[in-house]
């Protein structure tokens, strides 16, 4: 498993617990920072670590981000058979 896959899955691992305890900007960043960093590649990690990016917009009353992300997300998510 490479760095890039690792930290997917723990962005999208972390997501509940960024919800649960309402750190929101802290699980944006650390979301942002992950997707910019990490490779194309491993797109069902991807696609989770996006899902929980706009779940924490949402939750910051971001909407416009959260339904951009949401949309591009679904795409993937299609793509995938999901």
């Amino acid at each position: 498993m490479t760095e890039d896959e690792k930290a997917l899955r723990m962005a999208g691992a972390l997501g509940i617990f960024w919800f649960k305890h309402s750190h929101f900007s802290e699980g944006r960043r650390w979301v942002k920072n992950i997707l910019e960093s990490a490779s194309d590649s491993f797109e069902e990690e991807r696609v989770k670590a996006w899902r929980w990016a706009g779940f924490l917009a949402f939750f910051q009353d971001d909407l416009t981000e959260s339904r951009r992300i949401f949309t591009q997300n679904l795409e993937r998510e299609q793509a995938l058979g999901d």
